[in-house]
């Protein structure tokens, strides 16, 4: 990437070569004999000509390869962004599936949680509801006993006073 990200050629130093070259071609049209002055000035325009054309060429050519450089280090940026992007969707993926997992499980032991309480509820009111009918149970026999001491301390012991043969033992609860 750095490397692509280097490519570039200067165009520069090819210039001074042309200049050059045009200015040595130049100074043998000057120094060469037998031309006229309408005949060098006709040499040296051509020189002229022969460098715009030779500078333009280069210029073209510089920046058609400088461009194909830039286009090498788009692709290779589009390259890696989509690596990356790939990747990215890969560790989201991966987030989203661990995400689901931890989710599942959260609610699995949630609703374990709350299994568990609401049994632990029902057997509270079993409980209770057996302590309830228990409590009950020992009222009703507390009460019949109670009535059948009653019944028969009415039977035995007699209104007049007397002692009775039969003696009720006193309940103490």
């Amino acid at each position: 990437m750095r490397d692509l990200a280097g490519l570039k050629i200067n165009q520069y130093p090819i210039i001074d070569q042309i200049n050059r070259a045009k200015t040595a071609s130049d100074y043998w049209v000057n120094v060469s004999g037998g031309l006229s002055a309408a005949q060098r000035a006709a040499a040296r325009s051509s020189n002229l000509y022969n460098t715009q054309r030779n500078i333009a060429d280069l210029l073209t050519n510089v920046q058609a390869q400088n461009n194909a450089y830039k286009a090498q280090l788009a692709n290779a940026k589009l390259q890696l962004g989509y690596q990356d992007a790939q990747r990215r969707q890969t560790a989201n993926q991966f987030d989203l599936d661990y995400y689901s997992k931890a989710h599942a499980a959260r609610e699995k032991y949630r609703q374990t949680g709350v299994s568990n309480f609401l049994s632990q509820l029902q057997g509270y009111y079993a409980n209770e509801f057996k302590r309830t009918q228990f409590n009950d149970m020992m009222r009703q026999y507390k009460d019949d006993r109670q009535l059948e001491y009653e019944r028969l301390k009415g039977l035995f012991n007699n209104q007049n006073n007397t002692r009775s043969v039969y003696q009720i033992p006193s309940i103490t609860y």
